[in-house]
């Protein structure tokens, strides 16, 4: 958009492949299962928009037929109750999303089995305490795999300026650019 209050900047300050940020419960079938057998699970979010969830819907979507809408998804805060999604979202009718209960966390949930699956870019409580588990074995060994298919290594946020700076001052973008890589 090329009248946007900002300017974007080809600096990513995140990128990560997101296949160590799915978590199961360790009484689930879905420990050592196809990745498939999420179809149909109960999956804790921290929020629908947060973009490392975006990024893993949208690969179990694309690369292992585990379509967004095939599971329920459950809104609440990883290691401590409290947490609801910040902005109002608005999702097809297909989409089931809703809140976890009051004073629960998405790591007891996980720990308890009344979550099957935890999509997270930090490690539930419940991974340390052996009541969880990655989905993916060798998470590593499936992120070099993705790649070697998709040559797609994730980007997060992107550093911007706003539009007034950039038009007054140009420069500025291809210096922050230069520091960026420098650094």
């Amino acid at each position: 958009m090329a009248d946007g209050p900002f300017v974007a900047v080809p600096v990513f300050p995140s990128r990560a492949f997101r296949h160590s940020g799915i978590y199961v419960s360790a009484t689930s079938g879905l420990v050592g299962g196809p990745v498939s057998a999420l179809a149909g699970a109960s999956v804790g979010i921290a929020e629908d928009q947060l973009t490392a969830n975006v990024w893993i819907r949208g690969m179990l979507q694309e690369h292992y037929g585990v379509a967004a809408s095939s599971v329920s998804y459950r809104v609440g805060w990883l290691n401590q109750p409290g947490r609801r999604e910040k902005v109002q979202v608005s999702l097809p009718p297909e989409i089931d999303i809703a809140p976890v209960p009051s004073g629960r966390t998405l790591s007891d949930l996980l720990a308890t089995g009344e979550l099957d699956a935890v999509y997270s870019p930090r490690a539930p409580d419940s991974l340390k305490t052996g009541d969880a588990r990655r989905l993916f074995a060798d998470p590593r060994a499936e992120e070099r795999r993705y790649f070697a298919e998709t040559r797609i290594f994730p980007i997060m946020h992107v550093l911007v300026l706003h539009r007034r700076v950039y038009e007054t001052n140009p420069w500025v973008a291809q210096e922050l650019l230069k520091a960026c890589v420098r650094a």
